[in-house]
């Protein structure tokens, strides 16, 4: 197994840091995007990453990741990211329905089956299907993109938060 690690040496404007302790493999402080903006950078990602034929499943687990974890998604540094990468006119705002526009395109671009086969190397348990690839993908992600919207159009300006769906495929925003 092989990790990756990035540095960004020219981040995008509007962003806030913490510093993380860890103690293994020996104690150390790191600084870091608080997770608002490391969600925002996945966001980014799904949004413009160059697939081609080669989708990342990878993302989309994690995008699940963030809303099961009940993460915000800053909106505000999400916009400056995609506008540092050529993805978003400079003079535009990203506003609620522009990005309705783009992820539902992304959504509708997925090959679901080819999503699955890239996440597979990661999971412990290699047989059967993992639960997140099942047929209904498409319509959890849209649902989960609802309550985006709603989150949007709520006193949480520039910042959404989701509510992971629970085994009954319910979801609740706050």
């Amino acid at each position: 197994m092989f990790i990756k690690i990035e540095v960004d040496i020219d981040p995008p404007m509007g962003f806030e840091t913490e510093a993380k302790y860890l103690l293994n493999p020996i104690p150390f402080s790191i600084n870091t995007y608080k997770i608002p903006y490391l969600f925002a950078g996945k966001m980014h990602a799904i949004l413009c990453r160059k697939w081609k034929t080669r989708i990342k499943g990878r993302d989309w687990y994690d995008l699940v990741w963030y809303i099961r974890n009940d993460f915000s998604l800053n909106l505000m540094h999400l916009e400056n990211r995609m506008k540092q990468s050529g993805h978003f006119m400079q003079e535009n705002t990203l506003d609620i329905k522009k990005f309705m526009e783009l992820i539902i395109r992304q959504i509708d671009s997925i090959d679901f089956e080819k999503a699955k086969q890239d996440v597979l190397p990661f999971l412990r348990n290699k047989s059967g299907n993992p639960r997140f690839f099942k047929s209904g993908m498409r319509a959890n992600l849209l649902l989960i993109l609802l309550i985006i919207c709603y989150m949007l159009f709520s006193n949480r300006v520039g910042h959404i938060r989701i509510k992971a769906c629970g085994e009954n495929n319910r979801c609740t925003a706050s």
